[in-house]
């Protein structure tokens, strides 16, 4: 930058991760090499470039950190740049305003960590996690025409969209008259885990199949009851077996 002394080469040499100094006129001033690694631009080839070309993306036109360092705000975010080749990375950027001794704001001071792998890596713990919740809420064919999910454990709305899609396309592939959901493995049931197994109930009718709650034990029967929870005409019966044998005569023609 004009009029600036700041020996950037001795500062940068020796901080591990990419950074580059950004003059107000958007022009890389200064990177070191783990910025020409991250960017695919060598050092002497970025100095005097556009900061947009050396290492652009969206970014640059939604929430330009040289802007607001030039505000005087330091920026944290997370983003996906593009490098020259045109080929995406995930980065972390932290951002502040480069101010000369006089006070004056020069530019930016821009730092980049890669995180593309962090979350690859969060994202396959996402997918383990619901392979985990599909083989804990199987669906299974107890009779002819007849489905059942048991649920265990807990039921949030993570978990009850994940029973839905199941339980619904069992429904339909299997050409299913009646499916029984059964709870005798839920702990407690309180207004949220109701509301839950009647949008379930709900979906299971607009398939055109009739859903039935079984596994209400005596406490979960008080709990709702205390609670003034409706089923609004869910049918209920205390065990799975109960269930299956409504479900039979349903599919028998008795009442």
């Amino acid at each position: 930058m004009a009029g600036s002394n700041i020996d950037y080469e001795q500062i940068f040499k020796n901080i591990p991760i990419a950074v580059r100094a950004v003059s107000k006129d958007k022009v890389v001033v200064a990177a070191n090499k783990e910025m020409a690694a991250l960017t695919g631009v060598p050092i002497e080839k970025a100095v005097g470039m556009p900061c947009y070309e050396q290492f652009g993306g969206e970014l640059c036109e939604t929430a330009c950190p040289l802007e607001q360092g030039m505000a005087g705000e330091k920026v944290v975010l997370e983003a996906e740049k593009q490098r020259t080749d045109g080929s995406p990375v995930l980065v972390r950027l932290y951002a502040g305003p480069l101010v000369s001794d006089d006070g004056e704001i020069m530019g930016i001071v821009e730092s980049y960590v890669d995180v593309t792998h962090e979350h690859e890596d969060e994202e396959r713990i996402m997918a383990f996690q619901r392979e985990l919740l599909e083989v804990s809420t199987p669906v299974i064919t107890v009779w002819d025409g007849v489905v059942s999910v048991p649920i265990m454990g807990t039921l949030d709305s993570e978990r009850t969209q994940l029973v839905m899609e199941n339980l619904l396309e069992a429904i339909v592939a299997r050409e299913a008259e009646v499916a029984i959901i059964d709870i005798s493995g839920i702990g407690t049931v309180d207004s949220a885990v109701a509301d839950h197994l009647i949008r379930t109930a709900k979906a299971v009718r607009l398939v055109g199949a009739v859903p039935i709650l079984t596994g209400i034990n005596a406490n979960i029967a008080q709990t709702i009851a205390r609670l003034g929870i409706e089923l609004e005409g869910l049918k209920t019966m205390s065990t799975l077996r109960d269930g299956l044998r409504y479900a039979i005569s349903l599919q028998s023609g008795e009442k």
